[in-house]
């Protein structure tokens, strides 16, 4: 397991242009502020509890789905501190103007073997929840290592806001969808593909960002062309099986390469796409992908492109390719476009009309809108087909930065706090309550998930209760991911999926 992780770090540790200047330090992975926090820590305080914490609803979603911990188990796994990163750290925190724990650090990386002495707690990834609830549980297992549990924060927290908060707006897009599925009468297992993943270009970085997002899209939905996905999922979680797939699509380099630029007419670019049709159908009978072929249809004159090559002069080879066409408008209005696109397919090769009076386009055509989707425009576009009379058996977007750039930890407003701490053998609660913002108080005591007699979730406070010792006892609800070095727990892919989905 850990030659697996330590794999799995290297090939994580950094976004390329950043990795191949200097190696990551974990010591270094931090808030400057927080490097004298050692020295700001109590000394009879032996142990902190602390919990990552979505506290708020966003705009757009009041449930959360939990993500990341897996993903931060497994770094803190793989995770070593050597003499070098302590070399290393000793020079930047202390040219930032700050005092640096060398000694506490040394003992890390020569009595304890370099593993970080911290246990990681949470709730089962994919599991959905409300706001107040702890999503992620770390505590320090050895006394002296109190200031360690928030030194982490940083790190910990930009995993699992990211993922969580991107998983969030994914499973809000997913269930809009089903609702409208639902109102149209298209079956709801087709919104498995409904929204693909567009994002990496529009990503926060190259490398980290990108597949970040590219797996928690994956808890949600099924296509998505973040091709890094599938491998560092079956790397995390131990598993050969591929959970995303994408289609073969133009855009416009290649579309404009078979084009008449002078005369702007894009009548080769179109033979060029039913070739490429023809050529996924025969991929597909080899048991390689599926036989759908995108076409970006606005180089010059999308109606033209659709009406006139594809519709009449190309007709029949589609219509008898065994595959679908899927038309693509990048321009224009997204709330309109898709409907005038589909009416123009109707035409020419045909509809039918479902038992709820929705047209369902012949299978050998759709559109997907990959222009202007965004969680707070997204619902509009899909209105704009519906308003056009169609079902969305045809139809799917696409998000780019949408999936992987949008969300912001301040969406649901993640905290990291420390809400208890231990003082020789005794625990006391801590609390955060500013009264200019009562949706800023903290959680307080030894705070953690479990599941009720009903299988539902519920948040309770062991110190409340009056038993410690069930606090750091796994049961359903509540997991250990991560221990003194090591991973404790990976969740099946497959079950985090049927979590976050439902």
């Amino acid at each position: 397991m850990r030659d697996r992780l330590s794999y799995f770090l290297n090939q994580l540790g950094g976004v390329p242009m950043l990795e191949h200047l200097k190696p990551f330090n974990f010591i270094l992975a931090a808030d400057g502020y927080k490097a004298n926090h050692f020295a700001e820590t109590s000394s009879d305080v032996k142990q902190k509890w602390t919990v990552i914490v979505p506290r708020k609803p966003s705009k757009y979603a009041t449930e959360i789905v939990a993500a990341g911990t897996t993903m931060l188990a497994s770094v803190f796994a793989s995770v070593r501190i050597k003499e070098w990163m302590i070399d290393e750290a000793e020079r930047e925190i202390t040219a930032q103007g700050y005092d640096f724990n060398r000694q506490g650090w040394t003992i890390i990386c020569r009595m304890l073997d370099g593993k970080l002495p911290l246990r990681v707690y949470g709730v089962e990834e994919g599991r959905v929840v409300k706001p107040q609830t702890p999503i992620v549980g770390i505590i320090n297992t050895h006394d002296s290592f109190a200031w360690l549990s928030t030194y982490v924060e940083t790190f910990s927290q930009s995993l699992v806001w990211k993922m969580s908060t991107v998983a969030s707006i994914c499973r809000t897009v997913r269930k809009t969808l089903e609702k409208y599925c639902e109102q149209v009468g298209t079956d709801k297992s087709a919104v498995n593909y409904m929204l693909h993943n567009f994002g990496d270009r529009g990503a926060d970085s190259p490398h980290e960002a990108a597949v970040l997002a590219g797996m928690a899209h994956a808890m949600i939905f099924d296509g998505s062309d973040c091709i890094r996905a599938n491998g560092y999922i079956k790397t995390l979680y131990n598993t050969t099986k591929n959970y995303t797939s994408s289609i073969e699509a133009t855009e416009h380099s290649v579309m404009c390469e078979h084009s008449d630029a002078k005369n702007r007419d894009d009548f080769g670019a179109a033979v060029m796409a039913v070739e490429r049709l023809e050529a996924c159908v025969a991929r597909a009978k080899r048991g390689v992908g599926l036989p759908f072929m995108s076409v970006v249809i606005d180089t010059y004159n999308a109606y033209r492109f659709v009406d006139n090559y594809l519709g009449i002069q190309l007709h029949d080879r589609i219509a008898n390719s065994g595959g679908r066409l899927i038309c693509r408008p990048d321009s224009g209005d997204p709330n309109k476009e898709p409907g005038k696109i589909g009416n123009i397919l109707a035409n020419r090769f045909g509809y039918m009309e479902n038992l709820v009076g929705y047209k369902v386009l012949a299978d050998c055509v759709a559109v997907i809108q990959g222009d202007g989707i965004r969680i707070d425009t997204y619902e509009d576009v899909v209105l704009g087909w519906i308003g056009a009379g169609f079902s969305l058996d045809n139809f799917c977007l696409g998000m780019g930065s949408g999936v992987t750039h949008d969300g912001a930890r301040d969406d649901f407003s993640f905290s990291f706090k420390s809400i208890a701490s231990r003082r020789g053998d005794t625990w006391e609660p801590e609390l955060k309550d500013p009264i200019t913002d009562s949706g800023k108080k903290s959680l307080s005591g030894l705070v953690r998930c479990r599941e009720d007699a009903n299988g539902e979730l519920e948040v309770y406070d062991a110190l409340h209760e009056g038993n410690v010792y069930s606090m750091w006892t796994e049961s359903p609800g509540w997991r250990l991911y991560f221990e003194d070095g090591w991973t404790m727990y990976v969740p099946n892919f497959d079950e985090v999926q049927m979590r976050a989905r439902a």
